[in-house]
């Protein structure tokens, strides 16, 4: 597992997109990605498929239901 150290409004970021995550499995019965953007200093959660790393996100975490 990869650890890495990260500031205060980025784990804020990320730990709301993780709560949505959870949320959105909840409500569709499907697996939700929380992904990063630097360039958008955001995090958010969407649908695991497609895959989302293809598109120039930093995954972070899978839910999975």
């Amino acid at each position: 597992m990869k650890y890495a150290n990260i500031n205060v409004m980025k784990a804020q970021e990320i730990a709301s997109a993780i709560t949505d995550a959870v949320d959105a499995c909840k409500r569709t019965g499907k697996g939700h990605s929380v992904v990063y953007s630097e360039k958008l200093s955001a995090a958010v959660s969407m649908p695991t498929e497609p895959h989302l790393d293809e598109y120039g996100w930093e995954m972070i975490t899978n839910i999975t239901v």
